[in-house]
């Protein structure tokens, strides 16, 4: 979800700039969000009333995998995501959303202006106190910082065999499951001076359907440690997947479909 030719690319990882460079890739090869996660991310409560007031600023939106959820329910939405390539398939597919270039640490929203900081699939790009204290600079008092992931779920024998297979190559890039994200809320004290903690965590379990192997391989591709591999290693890493799915008898549903299972890590933290 983070790539950018414009001055914000020092604040990019390398990995992630190298590896985000296809909008058309990522949007189609990657799976939206359950819409059952968004009281656990944005929970009502917690929000103006009504909660449709809530002024919301999406982080690294990419080409708006989770803004599905968010657009034609909030109409305050201000999506921030540095790709240019990455704006403009959001443009496309959300033509009446602000989508405007930006980073963690350098937000363009004024002080106090948001009800919510949400970001989807990134916080682990950009893990940093300057980060979360960017969050807290544009958050309103009680404001909610609101982080979301979807995960392949490695519950699932084949999967979790799938995933040995293309994370043998992630040495370099920082990742979710790593953990090394939760560590700015964990050892920074500051942190805890700006927000409520530890962290809300709610799982959503969920499946989706495929229609076969090829779309799992292009899910594995649209990973920024894979899509940046050369042409050959690329290659190889392919035919090791579509090698190792031929051996796999999958559950399908009623038309035939690969169901794929998928687990959502949703977490909250109340703004002080």
């Amino acid at each position: 979800m983070l790539a950018s030719s414009s001055s914000n690319s020092n604040a990019i990882h390398s990995v992630a700039a190298a590896g985000f460079v296809d909008g058309a890739l990522y949007d189609s090869a990657r799976p939206g969000f359950p819409e059952e996660c968004l009281p656990h991310l944005l929970p009502p409560h917690l929000l103006p009333s009504p909660p449709s007031s809530a002024r919301i600023v999406e982080v690294a939106s990419g080409t708006g995998k989770f803004t599905e959820l968010l657009a034609g329910r909030y109409p305050h939405l201000t999506a921030v995501e540095p790709s240019a390539a990455f704006r403009a398939t959001f443009a496309e597919r959300f033509p009446n959303v602000r989508c405007v270039d930006g980073t963690a640490t350098q937000l363009p929203v004024a002080d106090g202006a948001a009800d919510v900081v949400i970001s989807a699939q990134a916080f682990h790009w950009f893990d940093s106190r300057e980060a979360v204290a960017e969050f807290r600079r544009v958050l309103a008092p009680r404001g909610v910082l609101a982080l979301v992931w979807n995960m392949e779920d490695p519950a699932t024998p084949w999967v979790r065999g799938l995933r040995e297979i293309y994370e043998a190559y992630d040495a370099a890039a920082p990742q979710y499951r790593k953990g090394r994200w939760r560590k700015v809320f964990e050892e920074v004290p500051e942190v805890g001076d700006w927000f409520e903690l530890p962290l809300v965590h709610h799982q959503v379990k969920r499946t989706i359907a495929v229609d076969g192997v090829d779309a799992i391989w292009r899910r594995v591709l649209s990973k920024s440690y894979i899509n940046t591999l050369g042409e050959n290693e690329q290659e190889r890493v392919k035919r090791t997947v579509l090698d190792y799915l031929a051996t796999v008898e999958f559950e399908r549903d009623a038309e035939g479909r690969i169901v794929y299972p998928y687990i959502t890590d949703c977490f909250y933290a109340v703004a002080r």
